[in-house]
């Protein structure tokens, strides 16, 4: 059973722009403690914001302040043993920095309540979410996709043919051709580059790939291409 949540609202500056935000606060099925931020849309069309490793909910803000002018609600977590989700089960302090490969790969828990929250708490179904994800992040959001056919997207960023055992080259296999995909990586993130390729060949899912000469990992993307975020921000509106 999920935990009934916490929710504050809070206002946060973002690049000039103010993006009212309740953090809220959920019980994973095996008893963690998971912290993110809610912004509510125009309407139900919401997207699930997974962050890569080391980070934190709040390295989505840009594409946050983004989607919000779009009119999409968002929820951003802090994955367990990241930012402020470090309570396990039973008060245990977790570090993702200590994780074994099944205790990474336990963080699909982390997701399903997220998308748990949203349906008990706003009425939103899988047929109305999206995800984003980075580097490990991404490989979570495709695991979700692959496992649950009503969810119509997702935006990888960086993912790996294998991180910590969550394998995208084994579920790949399993996205339907009526999902879609959006592969993001940079030729210097060498792996994550190699990855995306490979991964487009192996799917008829509906896609797009954006394969940058340089720009580094995951959300740091952002940073060395600011366009890139209309782009994600334009996708999501043509798939949701």
């Amino acid at each position: 059973m999920f935990a009934r949540f916490v929710q504050v609202r809070c206002s946060v500056p973002i690049r000039n722009a103010v993006i009212s935000m309740e953090r809220v606060v959920f019980t994973t099925r095996d008893g963690v403690r998971i912290v993110g931020d809610y912004t509510a849309g125009d309407s139900s069309r919401t997207i699930i914001l997974l962050h890569m490793m080391p980070a934190t909910r709040a390295s989505w803000r840009p594409l946050v302040a983004q989607l919000t002018d779009a009119g999409f609600g968002t929820l951003a977590i802090d994955l367990r043993g990241h930012g402020e989700s470090t309570r396990g089960a039973a008060g245990v302090t977790l570090d993702f920095k200590k994780f074994s490969d099944a205790e990474h790969q336990a963080s699909i828990h982390d997701v399903e309540g997220a998308v748990e929250w949203l349906l008990r708490e706003h009425g939103i179904g899988e047929e109305e979410i999206a995800f984003v994800g980075a580097s490990i992040g991404a490989n979570l959001s495709l695991q979700y996709l692959a496992e649950h056919k009503n969810v119509p997207t997702a935006v990888l960023l960086s993912p790996g043919l294998d991180y910590h055992g969550i394998s995208a080259e084994t579920l790949i296999a399993e996205i339907q051709p009526t999902q879609s995909l959006f592969f993001i990586a940079a030729s210097d993130d060498e792996y994550s580059s190699r990855t995306v390729v490979q991964l487009a060949k192996m799917t008829d899912a509906q896609q797009k790939t954006e394969n940058y000469p340089k720009g580094g990992h995951g959300t740091t993307l952002f940073d060395t291409h600011p366009k890139l975020i209309s782009e994600i921000v334009e996708w999501l509106q043509s798939k949701l």
